[in-house]
């Protein structure tokens, strides 16, 4: 059975980053899983953030297509609230 793994250079590029502070900077591990979990959390508040202000915005998506300018610009607002709060959070603000 062959398992694929999605995005293994990324995968790859994090853990050599890894491996690079634990060599230089031991010390810095705490912070960096700090700021992962931080950023994790974010990314959750912000999705759940976005459902809340925008209950009904995920039927119209559905209903029609893809290429509807309304679901076009509902993923762009989307994506600016999940940054919102991502920064938000990341930064301490």
């Amino acid at each position: 059975m062959k398992i694929a793994f999605r995005m293994w250079d990324w995968w790859l590029t994090a853990l050599v980053a890894a491996a690079v502070v634990a060599w230089l900077a031991p010390a810095q591990l705490q912070v960096t899983a700090y700021k992962v979990s931080l950023v994790t959390i974010a990314i959750v508040l912000g999705y759940w953030a976005d459902r809340a202000l925008f209950k009904r915005a995920a039927d119209r998506i559905e209903e029609r297509s893809l290429r509807d300018f309304y679901a076009s610009a509902r993923i762009v607002a989307r994506a600016i609230v999940v940054l919102a709060v991502v920064l938000g959070l990341t930064q301490g603000i």
